[in-house]
């Protein structure tokens, strides 16, 4: 059973005591994107440099950071950044 994108909005979460915004500069540089491109709202599809070697170069950088694995089936539900942000917090502590 893979992840299912639940549609929350995280604002304020800091995940493993890391703000959103950290998670959305380590998905920029590890994508080599300007810090700020990407928004909770991106739609991955849309970002060119999201490829399959971007998703192991995120997968990586997960894995050094958090030592969170992502699996490669999970990413097949995620559409929008948002969905990648709700996984990390569902698996690493989250302080509201």
């Amino acid at each position: 059973m893979g992840f299912r994108p639940s549609g929350s909005i995280i604002n304020d979460w800091e995940v493993a005591n890391v703000h959103v915004n950290d998670l959305l500069d380590l998905f920029c540089d590890s994508l080599e994107l300007d810090p700020g491109r990407l928004t909770l709202d991106t739609e991955i599809q849309d970002v060119e440099e999201w490829t399959s070697v971007g998703w192991l170069s995120i997968m990586s950088a997960l894995d050094e950071q958090f030592d969170l694995q992502l699996p490669a089936k999970e990413i097949r539900g995620f559409k929008k950044v948002q969905d990648l942000v709700n996984f990390v917090a569902a698996r690493a502590d989250v302080v509201m």
